[in-house]
């Protein structure tokens, strides 16, 4: 099954850039991203399922999240994922060999977990990967991406050993 797991930026109200096109239109919307806050959302996508979304004002915070639920979710484990500033949330649950997605504004969502949770892990790292590049004169930025590290080790070396 392919599966893919995306990150997008939000640019403006109900307008997100993916993560493919945020380098070519950086610079034009360097305004509407600011490095302070990222909202966005991660994007998860596979054949005959719905398509699933964490969305928050900080994708920062969901990122360090996914990255603790690789390992939660490697071993087998369910792991809810929060918003930074609103109720609810986004469980994750290993059923069998998938793991399902499901929250209140979406339906539920069903993959593999052989191939979701590397996904997940591979888009946190293109999300860690575009913020290093995009705010290389940013150190605030920059402090707040490296708390990331720690848990993107941790994440990898639960993808490795699964």
């Amino acid at each position: 099954m392919a599966i893919a797991v995306l990150f997008s930026l939000r640019v403006a109200v109900d307008v997100t850039v993916g993560e493919g096109d945020l380098p070519t239109v950086l610079d034009a919307a360097a305004d509407k991203i600011g490095p302070d806050r990222l909202p966005g959302r991660l994007i998860l996508m596979a054949p005959g399922q719905p398509v699933a979304y964490i969305e928050d004002d900080d994708l920062e915070f969901t990122v360090q999240q996914v990255l603790e639920a690789v390992p939660e979710l490697s071993a087998g484990r369910p792991f809810g994922i929060g918003f930074s500033e609103a109720p609810g949330g986004v469980e994750l649950t290993p059923a069998g060999g998938d793991v399902r997605v499901s929250a209140e504004y979406f339906k539920p969502f069903a993959a593999p977990a052989a191939e979701l949770v590397p996904a997940l892990l591979a888009c946190c790292e293109r999300f860690v990967a575009f913020v290093r590049k995009a705010y290389p004169d940013r150190p605030d930025v920059l402090e707040r991406i490296a708390q990331l590290d720690p848990w993107l080790a941790g994440a990898r070396d639960a993808v490795a050993r699964a």
